[in-house]
């Protein structure tokens, strides 16, 4: 599993102990070479750096001065991992405030480690009029054979921290450069609370990135050395959510490695989330919340736009029901860590450290983070089974199409999103009704669904006693009333997934196109399967089904397998192995004595 081998070292010696792709990373390397071109990392760690702006002003939030003794142990590393999503309603809708989501946190997780660089205790090295630059080497075997290396420095004068990278052919990926300068920006805001942010930051970084296989529809191949992850191809994303998940894990490694989660109560605090409050009396939960707030806004900064934030939200909270925070809250802040010098690879990030607490400790109703998160469990023994479709998507370009055709065709947009909200509530209202009846009475839930798990759904209606199979009554039996939330569950989303098409059909978007309508009929016939439709967005990415038993999913599996599309005889449909996740963000301290950068 990757989630422990990332602490543990490779016995072949050259990267990690198992087969591992997908990530957000793309590569321009398209190197047959599986070992990463590392050199001597003492070496290069320390000649990376090489500071080239003065910072002799006396609030340089990092100084050599504050830095603890050279002689000291480097800290041990940590290790985060952050989970994928699929949005099961909600799609479009979860844009608008005034709708809602249901979204399910996957299995499949992105992974972060960070580490102290080697040969560079504390800074020593590279101490310039006061002021620390650091080295910075980030390795994402997914992307590219060659690591990537920085300088990592702030410049008084601009009240900034930069990234230089020390080559300008190497590989740039801007979710990972925000994600570091926008956090070491609001950490060293609260650096009074953090009393190893300067001796961790003065010896540089060394930060490993890597997504689970099912974040990607291709398939890797033989590795040479069976260690380290092969280079991803391009085009080959499942839609479960790779760069969300990525920016949660590195924005969750950071705070952990500098302290910030350090000392906090696991329990409800006592005190109010706010920028005045002293950043050591907030609890665990508030600064996850924070450390989410950041994620969502380095998310929104690297994609360009504000999206929902339905996938961030599901990384750090797991499992919910979704209503999106006003965009007007990040709007300030956005492409702050901008590129400055385009040639030159350096990467300034000019944010007013004020504006940037204010923004994320913001919790005012209207105009603040006001995102409503509601826990949401799917009912015992229903299974969510997700497939690659492989016929590509393009999200943004979908998206903006249904949003300039509600803003050109108000009227009947807004009956269409209402009808379809109002679907959606209704979904989820089956569901949470049958989870409750399994807490109630678990005998006769499990009796019901085990049933209607070897029917088709077309048939569930004649599982019902006679007298009951119009409208069971109040004093219907507790199975005649499971029974009819599973009809009712079945033929709810049957309506918002013809709300979607007819949606699609007035945008000119192929939301549930043909070939995916062919294919989710076929899946939603079997034999107690509850739904199948299109997640998120929808389009050709992926489908999604709930099953009543897992025997039912692997009977899916083996029905995908087989599927043909009309005139695509090379497209196939493959079951990505993923599960619903129990985990959300998970954190820990690691040995310094293995992983990835051992050999």
């Amino acid at each position: 599993m990757l989630r422990s081998k990332l602490g543990l070292a490779c016995a072949c010696g050259a990267g990690l102990a198992a087969i591992g792709v997908g990530a957000v990373l793309r590569s321009r390397h398209n190197s047959k070479r599986r070992t990463p071109h590392k050199g001597n990392e003492s070496e290069s760690d320390s000649a990376a750096c090489e500071c080239k702006s003065t910072c002799n002003d006396a609030s340089t939030p990092v100084s050599a001065s504050s830095s603890s003794s050279s002689s000291s142990l480097p800290p041990s590393p940590v290790q985060c991992s952050a989970s994928s999503k699929v949005l099961l309603t909600g799609g479009y809708l979860v844009l608008d405030p005034a709708h809602s989501g249901l979204v399910a946190a996957l299995s499949a997780r992105f992974h972060t480690r960070i580490e102290a660089a080697e040969g560079q205790p504390n800074g020593s090295k590279c101490h310039v009029n006061g002021c620390i630059c650091a080295p910075v080497t980030i390795w994402a075997p997914q992307r590219s054979t060659r690591m990537s290396r920085y300088q990592l420095q702030w410049i008084s004068e601009q009240a900034a921290w930069s990234l230089q990278a020390t080559d300008r052919e190497q590989e740039r990926n801007n979710f990972v450069e925000q994600s570091i300068l926008y956090t070491l920006s609001f950490l060293s805001s609260i650096s009074a609370s953090l009393p190893s942010f300067a001796e961790r930051y003065g010896r540089g970084l060394r930060i490993y990135l890597e997504g689970d296989h099912q974040f990607y529809s291709a398939t890797p191949p033989q590795q040479e050395n069976g260690c380290v992850p092969p280079v991803v191809p391009d085009g080959s994303k499942t839609g479960l959510g790779s760069s969300a998940a990525l920016v949660s894990s590195l924005v969750a490694a950071l705070f952990q490695y500098f302290g910030a989660f350090d000392g906090a109560d696991e329990k409800e605090s006592a005190v109010t989330l706010s920028e005045h409050t002293p950043f050591s009396q907030l609890s665990l939960q508030q600064r996850r919340t924070l450390a989410h707030n950041l994620a969502q806004l380095i998310h929104c900064s690297a994609q360009g736009k504000v999206g929902s934030g339905f996938d961030v939200s599901a990384a750090f909270f797991g499992s919910q029901r979704y209503t999106r925070f006003t965009p007007e809250v990040i709007q300030p802040l956005l492409g702050m860590a901008s590129e400055g010098v385009k040639d030159g690879g350096l990467t300034v990030a000019s944010i007013p450290l004020p504006t940037l607490r204010a923004c994320l400790f913001n919790t005012d109703s209207q105009h603040g983070w006001n995102n409503r998160v509601k826990p949401f469990k799917l009912p015992p023994g229903l299974e969510l089974v997700l497939a690659d479709v492989a016929g590509g998507a393009s999200t943004p370009a979908m998206v903006k199409k249904v949003l300039q055709w509600r803003k050109e065709q108000k009227a009947a947009a807004d009956e269409l999103w209402s009808d379809l909200s109002a679907a959606n509530g209704r979904v989820e209202s089956h569901l949470s009704s049958l989870a409750r009846a399994a807490a109630s009475d678990p005998d006769a839930y499990h009796s019901a669904r085990l049933q209607l798990a070897a029917m088709p759904a077309s048939q569930w209606s004649t599982a019902l006693p006679n007298n009951d199979r119009s409208s069971p009554s109040s004093s219907a039996s507790t199975t005649s009333i499971i029974i009819q939330h599973f009809i009712d569950l079945h033929d709810t989303f049957n309506q918002t997934r013809a709300l979607l098409r007819s949606m699609g059909d007035a945008a000119g978007v192929g939301i549930e196109p043909p070939s995916q309508t062919k294919l989710l009929d076929a899946t939603a016939s079997l034999l107690g399967v509850a739904l199948a439709g299109v997640p998120g967005a929808g389009g050709e990415d992926a489908i999604v089904a709930l099953v009543l038993d897992s025997t039912v999913a692997k009977d899916v599996e083996a029905a995908w397998s087989t599927f043909q599309f009309d005139g695509q005889s090379n497209r196939v449909v493959k079951r990505l192995p993923v599960g619903v996740a129990t985990e959300t963000i998970q954190c820990k301290t690691v040995s310094r004595e293995s992983g990835p950068w051992k050999q």
